[in-house]
């Protein structure tokens, strides 16, 4: 199957006796040491302990601050809207009509209508 010829056999029999081996005393180690692997009454305090305090604190200030600036933009971007009029009170909101359920035939037909602009604009930019 190689263009050229290899001496590795992956099957010889010394390499699956020395596997065979292995995988053996090792289970038999395990074994053994398994009754000094009982649970003690001890406590344990992890390393880990420290910086999950602090990431925990760190993301809640970035989340209150991170708040905060969503509430300023939300304020901002509310003045603006509500300075251009009712233009798009017909369209937004619980039950207006970006907010209604649309059939599936009217979202494929969005689809083909944006892969056929794009395989147009494609095939004009290659001209």
């Amino acid at each position: 199957m190689l263009p050229y010829e290899t001496s590795f056999h992956a099957y010889k029999a010394s390499k699956l006796v020395f596997y065979l081996q292995l995988l053996l005393f090792s289970g038999l180690a395990f074994f053994l040491f398994l009754p000094l692997m009982r649970r003690t009454r001890t406590i344990c305090l992890d390393t880990d302990w420290f910086y999950r305090r602090a990431g925990k604190a760190l993301a809640l200030r970035l989340s209150r601050g991170l708040g905060a600036l969503r509430a300023g933009v939300m304020a901002i971007l509310s003045s603006l809207w509500g300075s251009m009029g009712s233009g798009f009170d017909g369209l937004v909101g619980q039950q207006k009509r970006l907010a209604a359920s649309w059939s599936i035939g009217i979202s494929a037909l969005w689809v083909l209508a944006f892969v056929v602009a794009y395989a147009v604009i494609y095939y004009l930019r290659a001209m």
